[in-house]
């Protein structure tokens, strides 16, 4: 039995929207998890990685690829040791969470969402996968709810 790839991609993406920005440390690189004062931040990959799993030793190999150790600390919670081709969906997801925080150069978290949201369709279509927890949440552009996003119509 491999990966749930469904649970995978709904867990990293409802979580990813429900924090609102990117787990980024001070220095700007991505990480699967950064502690800050205000908040905890998980990347796609941090929020499937089980708690009792973590180790802050895992961030020294989360430069930019899925790891042994990473993908092995995975393997309780979403099924067995994830297979190649597992391997190569948390690629895509933990791309969609990094590649996305570069569009926080640009402005503010609205943009890192609606960002993320557009990668993690290109994801669901590439894994045959169901978007909807992703595609069901916008972000909402202006006003006074600056930075959230809807869930079905419902702040």
């Amino acid at each position: 039995m491999g990966l749930d790839r469904q649970k995978a991609f709904d867990i990293a993406g409802l979580r990813i929207l429900e924090q609102g920005r990117p787990s980024l440390d001070l220095s700007g690189l991505c990480r699967y998890r950064t502690y800050l004062p205000e908040a905890e931040l998980r990347c796609t990959i941090g929020w499937l990685i089980p708690d009792y799993r973590y180790h802050p030793s895992l961030e020294d190999h989360a430069g930019g690829h899925i790891d042994h150790v990473a993908h092995r600390a995975l393997a309780t919670d979403l099924g067995t040791d994830p297979c190649k081709e597992d391997i190569g969906l948390l690629a895509a997801l933990r791309f969609a969470h990094d590649a996305s925080a570069n569009a926080l150069r640009y402005g503010n978290c609205s943009i890192f969402l609606a960002e993320f949201i557009r990668r993690m369709q290109i994801v669901a279509r590439r894994y045959g996968l169901d978007p909807c927890c992703v595609e069901r949440r916008r972000v909402v552009p202006s006003g006074s709810h600056h930075g959230q996003y809807v869930f079905n119509g419902i702040l």
